[in-house]
């Protein structure tokens, strides 16, 4: 009989122990739902001209985009957009080639639609990206310089254009540098 006691004993310990451990849990969670929730990245205001700019990166592989705002004038205020940026290696220089005009156009088109950038005459991109010289260093470089004025911008049909066309735009209408890779 002694030990039928000491088993009850043991028993209700169990059950009094786990009754606990649930009201310990429940204490807890029920002050966990009141604490205040914290920021998330979505609660950060956002200026919107930064969306303008991540609107205009969207569809490239762009990073590190840095963005300067030249002074081009006063009265009226004019400015140049200037974006430089980071490309990531590509297979071969040709496929980063296209890339470059492709990404260059897209950005174009997007940045002079944005009514944040309404009072920029002109768009210069500068994309680089990393590269091996005649000696096996790598190091990033300079791949091309785009410039483009408002005024050309606006005379395009951005539906009918392609990269070919986009880059001999540029070749005549604005200034268009390439790392001397791409010129042979």
């Amino acid at each position: 009989m002694a030990g039928i006691g000491k088993v009850l004993k043991l028993a209700l310990f169990s059950v009094l122990g786990l009754i606990g451990l649930f009201v310990v849990v429940a204490v807890v969670a029920n002050i966990s739902t009141r604490l205040p929730k914290p920021k998330t990245a979505s609660t950060v205001p956002v200026s919107p001209t930064e969306t303008a700019i991540r609107a205009a990166f969207k569809e490239t592989r762009a990073t590190n985009i840095i963005v300067g705002l030249d002074t081009l004038s006063t009265n009226p205020v004019s400015i140049r957009l200037r974006l430089q940026y980071d490309l990531p290696e590509a297979n071969t220089n040709f496929v980063l080639l296209d890339e470059l005009i492709e990404g260059g156009m897209k950005i174009i088109r997007s940045v002079s639609a944005a009514p944040e950038f309404s009072n920029a005459a002109s768009f210069l991109l500068l994309p680089r990206t990393m590269m091996t010289d005649k000696f096996g260093n790598q190091g990033w470089v300079e791949a091309a310089k785009i410039n483009l004025s408002r005024e050309t911008v606006q005379q395009i049909k951005w539906d009918n254009m392609y990269s070919t066309r986009f880059r001999e735009l540029v070749e005549t209408e604005g200034n268009l540098w390439l790392h001397p890779t791409w010129e042979r």
